[in-house]
């Protein structure tokens, strides 16, 4: 990838001009990916945020994984989005979360538990507005939730132009 200093030639109408690569490279950042790297349990009728100890990706360093929180550090809008997978088979009550400092709720999916759950949203953030995912389950008895990258996880990234 050239460096941003790095200049290239292009025609406006005829007249050649010069212009830096960071200009016209693309960007989504700030962005993260964090994940629960083991198994965890949720008890019975119980709202927890959702334990994400490990971060896979990130600008600078932005997720706390004491917390469980992103802080993006620049306003802007970002796409955000959470999934999660039940160890057992189905149960019937659930509620996932994406919230907010700020706004509280801005994202859920609910309902019947069909071994994945996932939740999305576009949202405008502050600089210092921190984003969390929580989960509910009322199935009568404590949950396993699988852990690992690509099980249980929350990610997102500032959309370019918005």
């Amino acid at each position: 990838e050239p460096a941003d200093a790095d200049e290239f030639m292009v025609s406006d109408a005829g007249v050649l001009k010069r212009i830096d690569y960071s200009l016209i490279k693309a960007v989504n950042t700030p962005f993260f990916l964090a994940y629960r790297a083991t198994n965890w349990e949720l008890v019975n009728a119980t709202l927890s945020t959702v334990p994400l100890d490990t971060v896979l990706y990130q600008t600078g360093s932005t997720f706390d994984t004491s917390t469980y929180v992103w802080t993006p550090g620049e306003a802007g809008t970002y796409k955000l989005y959470a999934t999660i997978m039940s160890a057992s088979s189905d149960f019937d009550s659930y509620q996932m979360y994406i919230k907010t400092s700020v706004a509280g709720e801005v994202a859920r999916t609910q309902g019947k538990m069909d071994i994945t759950a996932n939740c999305s949203v576009i949202r405008t953030l502050t600089s210092s507005e921190t984003v969390f995912m929580t989960m509910y389950q009322d199935s009568g008895s404590t949950q396993t939730f699988v852990g690992g990258s690509i099980y249980t996880f929350f990610c997102g990234f500032k959309l370019i132009g918005a």
